[in-house]
């Protein structure tokens, strides 16, 4: 697809409706693998690039794509997400820069038995990124009886999870973070709220 950046080594067949990854060693086409999504097509084309342009592995059907997803927030950090859904509900056990670290993750999900224990707390967990005036601004929402509340608007990320931290230490009750305040010389020296 030479007119789609960031695709090089990727090409639509109309033959077969999906995308083969190729690459030319030694004067020959290699064919990699192919995929019927463009997403991934790009997977296996950067794990195929980074095993010096290995065949990648067929697709055990039972694996569920192996358990490996391309994160949706296209951040270079997070694009490989491990995630499997165990008794209808999908957990995330660990998003990484690498699709290598993200099998290595899957691997051991696998020898582990897909053990609940291995989910690592998401430290961004209740947060979520908001652009105000062109700022980004940093709100924290919980959801109470069926419903999402907001907990405040935050400059930054790290008053955001502090006073994330703050709220499940109190068990998302807002009246005893308030009672947490304390007065100095008749001034208000808020432990919490550091709002916008």
């Amino acid at each position: 697809m030479k007119d789609v950046p960031g695709t090089e080594n990727i090409n639509w067949c109309k033959e077969d409706r999906n995308y083969r990854i190729s690459k030319r060693i030694n004067g020959t086409q290699k064919l990699i693998g192919s995929s019927k999504s463009l997403i991934s097509a790009l997977m296996i084309r950067d794990w195929s690039k980074a095993n010096n342009w290995k065949r990648y592995p067929k697709r055990d059907t039972k694996s569920h794509e192996h358990y490996i997803r391309v994160n949706d927030k296209a951040d270079p950090l997070y694009r490989y997400r491990v995630a499997k859904v165990i008794n209808g509900k999908e957990y995330s056990f660990g998003s990484f820069p690498l699709l290598e670290e993200a099998i290595q993750c899957r691997d051991n999900c696998i020898k582990n038995n897909w053990s609940l224990d291995l989910i690592p707390v998401d430290p961004l967990r209740y947060i979520e990124f908001i652009i105000r005036g062109g700022k980004i601004k940093y709100n924290i929402k919980h959801k109470e009886n069926g419903s999402s509340v907001n907990y405040g608007l935050f400059n930054t990320i790290h008053e955001a999870m502090h006073e994330r931290d703050l709220l499940e230490q109190c068990n998302w009750d807002f009246e005893v973070i308030c009672n947490l305040d304390e007065r100095i010389n008749e001034e208000t020296i808020y432990l919490s709220k550091v709002m916008v």
